[in-house]
């Protein structure tokens, strides 16, 4: 078990139990393997540098090897979207062309680097630890080491490709255990002059909204803007800019430079009394969400988020509370949620006997711009927690 804070080295204040939980993100092919998926203590703990860290130890291998990894990129269109903003942004601002090298740590489907190539022409290179994505992503023809991002990896890719220009990862700084030895590989393989641009869930944004589901074992670290600043300037890294975005339930973007620049920012603290009063309003929203189960029944859920385990396994939901999940993805369809045993089926418009328990809430707003889903009785963590102070 972690007792001290990978980025100031101090014990941690507090901490949150959600139960024993089995990994968020395997998607299993039978009940049976759904339902006796071991399960690990999940348990976070915060620190007075306002971060949040899981505190039990589980591998990598049984977080993203021994399961096909499920999410993809390109299956969703708010991430299609958001991949090709921020490629345009980067394309722009840096001035990326055919001579460039833009290397992307937890490269998934090739989604972002597809996007990279077809505005700029850029050498691009995605790595990934997980062979069933890293699959994907070479059928675009998006070159894809199968291997973690740590310094190990960055001197393998210096060998063989040179310095990177741009280093880009997204949503996977935050799957890291060892923080500290990402970005020393990060600055072995940037130019002097090059970018680390990283994005991460927001800890502001998870303790404002009570997005507790945001919080599973593939989740290693939980970010601050304060604490996000801490590590990447005790590897020598200088923040020019972070940025808050509408991404993911609320996440945090930042531009980093090994160049040294007096460039202080002032970050808004996270207090020891708001995570305590966070903690109280996730077990009242577990509450509040098992009572309308139990009263709008017959329910279906609406999307297989990975994130959506953490909500079902924290009220010990089963297909008897939850009927099946609707969901787009052909990665997902006719698996069943881990833990919890619920099927996953193909989305339909036939729901009209059915209340819906929304999973990724963050996308609501599309989620009911659906005919079908407009009318549909429903709940989820965001319209919840509009109701407790």
């Amino acid at each position: 078990m972690l007792k001290k804070c990978r980025i100031c080295n101090n014990r941690f204040q507090s901490f949150l139990s959600l139960g024993k939980q089995p990994c968020a993100d395997t998607f299993l092919k039978s009940q049976k393997q759904a339902l006796s998926l071991k399960k690990f203590p999940l348990i976070v703990g915060f620190c007075k540098c306002a971060h949040l860290s899981a505190i039990y130890p589980i591998s990598g291998y049984l977080r993203y090897e021994k399961h096909d990894y499920s999410y993809t990129s390109d299956n969703s269109i708010v991430s299609r979207s958001h991949f090709r903003k921020i490629a345009k942004i980067i394309c722009k601002n840096l001035k990326l062309n055919k001579k460039s090298f833009l290397v992307e740590a937890g490269s998934n489907d090739g989604t972002f680097l597809n996007e990279i190539v077809n505005l700029s022409k850029a050498k691009v290179l995605g790595v990934d630890p997980s062979s069933n994505i890293s699959k994907i992503a070479r059928r675009k023809k998006i070159q894809t080491l199968t291997s973690y991002f740590d310094y190990k990896c960055s001197g393998i890719i210096k060998k063989k490709f040179g310095n990177a220009d741009v280093i880009y990862g997204a949503n996977v700084f935050n799957h890291v255990d060892d923080i500290n030895n990402f970005l020393k590989g990060a600055s072995r393989l940037i130019k002097n002059n090059g970018r680390l641009i990283l994005e991460v869930p927001d800890l502001n944004s998870l303790i404002e909204k009570v997005g507790f589901d945001t919080i599973y074992h593939e989740h290693r670290h939980y970010f601050s803007e304060n604490s996000l600043s801490k590590i990447l300037n005790k590897q020598g890294f200088s923040v020019l800019k972070i940025q808050k975005i509408n991404y993911m339930s609320g996440s945090l973007r930042v531009f980093a430079s090994k160049n040294k620049i007096n460039n202080k920012i002032k970050f808004r603290k996270i207090s020891l009394s708001q995570f305590n009063l966070f903690k109280k309003k996730v077990f009242i929203t577990i509450q509040k969400i098992r009572e309308f189960i139990k009263n709008n029944k017959p329910v279906l859920g609406i999307g297989a988020a990975t994130k959506g385990n953490t909500l079902l396994n924290s009220c010990n939901f089963n297909d008897v509370d939850i009927k099946y999940i609707l969901d787009r993805s052909k990665h997902k369809i006719n698996k069943f949620t881990p833990g919890s045993g619920i099927k996953i089926k193909k989305e339909t418009k036939s729901i009209a006997n059915y209340s819906a328990l929304i999973l990724p809430w963050n996308i609501t707003k599309y989620l009911l711009k659906k005919k079908y889903l407009k009318k549909i009785k429903y709940t989820s963590i965001a319209k919840i927690n509009r109701n407790i102070k």
